[in-house]
């Protein structure tokens, strides 16, 4: 072997390795971000939804109330509930108060909520399933139909007599338990119904004894 040859490669074999160093190791070695611990619920959250649609028809009870008051005093007669409603109330809680309860609770709640929000409501899976929609338009149809039905069932509270007649406490009511039949299903809108029925039967019962 040529003696220039054989120093050349003593030379490499003597030489030192170059080592680099990463200066993210943690990035190249895909080390894991330690995950923050998970929030305690809230106490709504603690409620389930058995329990968040109670407290949910206990405000709407409320509000619904108050919404009334202040429409009456400002003789807003066309967006409360018809006096026909009220006198047909008052004609059940003379003739038997557990009839009343009844109907309002447990009768009424499960027809008017599978005709305004189930019956829309299929509809609208219907639609879904039929053809792909953006998000945007989902929530429009959504929210369209869900709007439908609320107007249609104020005006099943409203005087037929009168050129125009939207409860404002119905529609409003109608919109919410819309969101509760979507969110959680039709039993839960049943029971808000129901919940909200019986408060304010209550409350008529208590006022006139």
């Amino acid at each position: 072997m040529p003696r220039a040859a054989h120093q050349l490669e003593e030379h490499q074999l003597h030489e030192p390795e170059t080592v680099t160093t990463d200066p993210n190791p943690t990035e190249s070695q895909g080390a894991e971000v330690p995950a923050l611990p998970p929030s305690d619920p809230s106490f709504y959250e603690r409620l389930g939804p058995a329990g968040r649609t109670v407290v949910e028809a206990m405000a709407i009870a409320a509000i619904n109330m108050v919404l009334a008051l202040v429409l009456q005093s400002l003789h807003l007669q066309l967006f409360l509930a018809a006096p026909e409603n009220v006198h047909s109330i008052e004609l059940l809680r003379k003739i038997n108060p557990a009839v009343l309860f009844v109907l309002a609770v447990a009768i009424a709640p499960v027809l008017e909520e599978s005709l305004f929000r189930g019956l829309p409501f299929l509809i609208m899976r219907g639609l879904s399933r039929w053809g792909e929609m953006q998000d945007i338009t989902r929530q429009v149809v959504f929210w369209g139909l869900g709007g439908c039905a609320a107007v249609l069932f104020a005006f099943a509270h409203a005087n037929s007599g009168a050129s125009f007649h939207l409860p404002l406490p119905q529609f409003l009511f109608g919109l919410w338990s819309w969101h509760v039949i979507n969110t959680r299903g039709l039993r839960y809108s049943i029971l808000l119904h129901g919940v909200h029925n019986l408060l304010l039967s209550t409350l008529l019962l208590r006022g006139a004894s």
